[in-house]
């Protein structure tokens, strides 16, 4: 009788410590309602919260980067070269941008052990940044908040292709392969 009740609590502890695995993301101050957003540690789509945050974002820049580091270097973002830049309004170009991303997490793959990231958002709303560091190429994409929370999603290679029709129609390089 002993070994079956501590099977059962044992079960028990164990269903009450991974059936509340979700993540909580109100950190990036967007919730309008401050009602914090719940999904799952692996999302297929880009949080609610994230979403708004880019669509709305005060300012939005796309990047292009060099797909290697540079340590200290002058014009890089998350220390990799900076090829170009260029300001996204808010307009169907944004809108389109960020449902390409969210659609890409949709349909995301396994990453590979790569991460030489030739795409970058910086989107600024009421003083806070969240950094998007993106690789295509491995199916990853680090997210960086202001305030200090971080996210990595995977993502497919189909976004690349407006991004890089994106920047290159505002004359910006894009990095070899």
């Amino acid at each position: 009788m002993k070994t079956i009740v501590g099977t059962v609590l044992f079960i028990m502890v164990l269903a009450a410590s991974t059936a509340r695995s979700d993540v909580v993301l109100t950190d990036i101050g967007t919730n309008e309602s401050s009602q914090p957003i719940v999904f799952a540690p692996s999302p297929k789509f880009l949080p609610p919260d994230l979403r708004y945050f880019l669509e709305g974002a005060d300012q939005f820049t796309l990047y292009s980067l060099k797909n290697h580091f540079e340590r200290n270097g002058t014009n890089t973002f998350f220390d990799r070269p900076i090829l170009g830049q260029i300001k996204i309004e808010k307009t169907v170009e944004r809108t389109n941008l960020v449902t390409a991303l969210s659609d890409g997490i949709g349909t995301g793959r396994v990453p590979a052990d790569c991460f030489d990231p030739r795409h970058g958002i910086r989107a600024v709303k009421n003083g806070v940044a969240v950094d998007f560091l993106i690789c295509f190429e491995c199916g990853t994409i680090d997210v960086f908040s202001s305030k200090g929370t971080n996210w990595s999603f995977e993502v497919s290679e189909t976004p690349a292709v407006l991004f890089n029709q994106t920047l290159q129609n505002a004359g910006i390089p894009l990095s070899p392969n």
